[in-house]
């Protein structure tokens, strides 16, 4: 299997191997609907206005790929 990232970012894992959430409800509150295996992960969506939330942190989940990442994940 290959992996070769497409949109500029890779997923990240937190402390211990936890897995992160790029829409937290601990941190943009409440969300229109949530992981059932995973209730901190919300779906971007603000339950207060009903809109995206467009202010989230893409590092709070991801990481942009480095250099030597791209040439050992291209098998270069």
């Amino acid at each position: 299997m290959l992996t070769i990232p497409m949109i500029g970012w890779v997923a990240k894992l937190g402390p211990g191997r936890t897995i992160l959430a790029s829409y937290n409800t601990n941190k943009y509150g409440p969300q229109s609907a949530t992981d059932p295996w995973f209730p901190a992960a919300g779906n971007g969506v603000s339950l207060a206005a009903g809109l995206n939330i467009t202010t989230n942190d893409p590092t709070d989940a991801n990481l942009p790929p480095t250099q030597i990442f791209r040439r050992v994940g291209c098998g270069i």
